[in-house]
């Protein structure tokens, strides 16, 4: 499980923390965006069934629905979504300075990645280049909606399965029950250790 200390988001439904996922793909540069929409509406909805919060940035930035708001306040909106997230999920198939801007920071800040290109689409090799050599980062490809669900389950899967950021990149700001017990311990540990020193202290004392 992960045992990353950070960021949480505490899920409504049960009460336990749980890691956020930003959903990152063309919404300007989509050729429909009406079904742009509803595709990362089904990537959102693949991170919450294997237990992720969902960001979708349309619901509070969209270019048509929220034509008003002001190029400031969208980028101030996202980059804090952005760097609150423990988990990018990113359409990488049609070219988006949005999405290449949010993959950049996710780099920099060492947040983990997962692309997804379908048939239809190709990533830039930039973008490309920067999935591949990022150790917390993964490119996937799918064949269809279908096997879209799939893969990025599966991954998604595999990033809650790991069980430290010392041993493998995970998304940053999750704690588990299983984290707490390995604290609980570690904190016992100390706690007799440093009796015992105590102890050698008052018997080695000229006062004792």
């Amino acid at each position: 499980m992960l045992c990353n200390s950070g960021r949480t988001m505490i899920s409504r439904s049960t009460g336990r923390p749980r890691a956020i996922a930003y959903i990152s793909g063309p919404l300007q540069a989509a050729d429909d965006i009406v079904r742009a929409r509803e595709f990362y509406e089904l990537l959102a909805e693949v991170c919450r069934d294997c237990g992720l919060e969902a960001y979708l940035p349309h619901q509070r930035t969209d270019p048509v629905k929220h034509v008003h708001a002001s190029p400031h306040a969208v980028f101030s909106r996202d980059l804090e979504a952005v760097e609150a997230a423990d988990l990018i999920v990113a359409y990488v198939g049609a070219p988006s300075s949005g999405v290449g801007a949010e993959l950049g920071i996710a780099h920099e800040r060492k947040i983990p990645v997962v692309g997804l290109c379908g048939p239809e689409g190709v990533a830039s090799r930039f973008i490309e280049g920067l999935l591949l050599s990022a150790p917390e980062a993964r490119l996937l490809r799918y064949r269809d909606v279908d096997d879209c669900r799939r893969v990025l389950a599966d991954q998604l899967r595999s990033f809650m399965r790991r069980p430290s950021p010392d041993e493998a990149p995970v998304p940053n700001g999750v704690e588990t029950s299983d984290c707490a017990g390995d604290q609980g311990t570690q904190d016992a540990d100390v706690s007799g250790l440093e009796k015992e020193v105590e102890a050698i202290q008052r018997r080695s004392s000229p006062m004792a």
